[in-house]
C-alpha cells in the first residue's frame, strides 16, 4: 500500500514506477480516491492497468473496498497490485488492507509534522521516502 502526508507526489512515485519497470515487472493499480478518477486514468497513461475505487466522504480504503475491484484484475498475470490509498497517514494506516509492504511518502516540509501523527496512531511503512528514512517512524 501507497500512502501519503497531503500535498505529495504520490502519482507520480507511482508513474516513475510503473514507467521505469515496465517490461521487467507486472503490475497493476488499485486507486482510491474520494470522488475522481485522475489519478487513475494518469496511471493508465503509463500502460497499467488502474481500477478506481471511490471511497466517497470516507478517508481511507478498507479490506471490502479493495476486495470489490479485485475482479477487474488479471491478478494470475500480476506480481506486483498497488493500493494507492486516501487521505493521511493515521486514518489509512489504521486498516489492513492484507498488503505484503507499505512505502510511505513524506514531503520534506511536512518532517517534522509525521513522527508526532504516526505515534498518535498511524503506522509507519516498512519503506520510506523523505528525511526519516527506512524502515518506519
Amino acid at each position: 500500500m501507497i500512502t501519503r502526508r497531503l500535498r505529495t507526489a504520490r502519482p507520480l512515485l507511482l508513474e516513475r514506477t510503473l514507467r521505469d519497470l515496465a517490461g521487467q515487472v507486472s503490475m497493476a493499480v488499485a486507486v482510491g480516491d474520494l470522488a475522481t478518477e485522475n489519478d487513475a486514468a494518469r496511471l493508465r497513461q503509463h500502460g497499467a492497468q488502474a481500477e478506481q475505487i471511490f471511497t466517497g466522504t470516507i478517508c481511507h480504503l478498507d479490506a471490502a473496498m479493495v476486495q470489490a475491484v479485485l475482479p477487474g484484475f488479471d491478478l494470475a498475470g500480476l506480481e506486483v497490485l498497488f493500493l494507492e490509498n486516501v487521505g493521511n497517514l493515521v486514518c489509512p494506516s489504521s486498516y489492513d488492507l492484507g498488503e505484503a509492504a507499505r512505502a510511505v511518502l513524506i514531503s520534506t516540509t511536512e518532517a517534522a509534522e509525521v513522527p508526532n501523527d504516526v505515534q498518535h496512531g498511524g503506522r509507519g511503512g516498512d519503506h520510506q521516502d523523505g528525511p526519516c528514512g527506512r524502515g518506519g517512524l
